[in-house]
């Protein structure tokens, strides 16, 4: 029973990564880019929210990027829970960012 149930899981996760490849087609949605990763780690490296970016993965990849390798922060001093929560706001701007950005691009292309 155990092996039928392997199998017909594997058969619906399947189909549900084809489902969603999919709707994330249909939608437009820019899908995250290791480049675009790369220059918000950047900006994050010089304790700056990042601007101009298209999509919220690479703002959530640049973030773990930066927690899983704090050796990209080496030049600063920070404790274990500054680096935490200066990260946590860098993601957050950057994101607040984004949405500014995005909005006040739609009111201005509405015009």
């Amino acid at each position: 029973m155990l092996k039928m149930a392997d199998y017909a899981s594997d058969a619906l996760v399947s189909d549900i990564i084809g489902v969603v490849k999919g709707i994330v087609a249909k939608s437009g949605l820019a899908l995250p880019n290791s480049d675009e990763r790369n220059r918000i780690v950047r900006q994050f490296c010089e304790l700056s929210p990042a601007s101009s970016t298209v999509a919220l993965g690479d703002i959530v990849n640049a973030g773990w990027t930066v927690r899983l390798d704090w050796k990209l922060w080496s030049k600063f001093n920070f404790t274990d829970r500054a680096r935490l929560d200066i990260l946590n706001d860098l993601v957050f701007k950057t994101m607040e960012v984004m949405e500014f950005e995005t909005k006040t691009n739609a009111v201005a292309n509405a015009k």
